[in-house]
């Protein structure tokens, strides 16, 4: 993603994890950049955006056909959840400098319409992530997953219900404390938070 993250010291990628070609406007099961604390230091991480937890063995293809997507993590009842509750000490950020959102209404030709929520006052933001270092049969990989919240009101104008939780830079250490309640955090977007448009088709 792009964007000023400066403000965040971050050691560079650590040469077990390669830095993606990061995309702009990236999908599920695709490579971006997290990052996670690393001892007393932050790293940067390439990281597949479809978490796999670690006690799953077989290869990704079967995870993909007996899980499907695993890339978002409801806040609420995540730790009781099998897929999630092995990972919620593995805390990370994500760097976001936009988000795509389907509409719950197709457009005038039938087809889902995607839209681009960029934050208003043009600065990236960090969402609160998990990630888990999985050992499956092709090899081991680093997976994340978006923690969840209840849509604020610019999602819900265009009837999606779900959103991010998008973490303020004073919640940033807070987030990344093991100790603190997770759905603390499920905080929704205020009204305004975004300028919505439709989404330009990806390369």
């Amino acid at each position: 993603m792009t964007g000023d993250f400066s403000e965040l010291k971050i050691r560079p990628f650590r040469s077990e994890y390669l830095r993606p070609n990061v995309e702009q406007h990236l999908y599920p099961g695709r490579v971006g950049e997290i990052v996670l604390p690393d001892g007393e230091e932050m790293t940067g991480a390439a990281a597949m955006w479809r978490l796999m937890p670690p006690w799953f063995k077989a290869d990704m293809k079967e995870f993909a056909r007996k899980f499907g997507g695993c890339n978002n993590a409801r806040s609420e009842g995540i730790a009781t959840s099998g897929m999630f509750k092995a990972v919620l000490k593995n805390r990370c950020l994500i760097p976001v400098s936009a988000i795509y959102e389907y509409a719950k209404d197709p457009g005038t030709d039938g087809k889902k319409v995607e839209y681009e929520f960029t934050p208003a006052d043009g600065k990236p933001k960090w969402v609160a992530g998990l990630f888990s270092r999985a050992n499956p049969v092709d090899g081991p990989i680093l997976t994340y997953a978006m923690v969840m919240t209840n849509a604020g009101p610019d999602a819900l104008s265009i009837g999606h219900p779900r959103s991010p939780i998008f973490l303020p830079d004073e919640r940033l250490a807070d987030w990344l404390d093991v100790t603190t309640d997770i759905e603390s955090f499920a905080v929704s977007p205020p009204a305004g938070f975004f300028t919505l448009a439709p989404a330009k088709k990806a390369a």
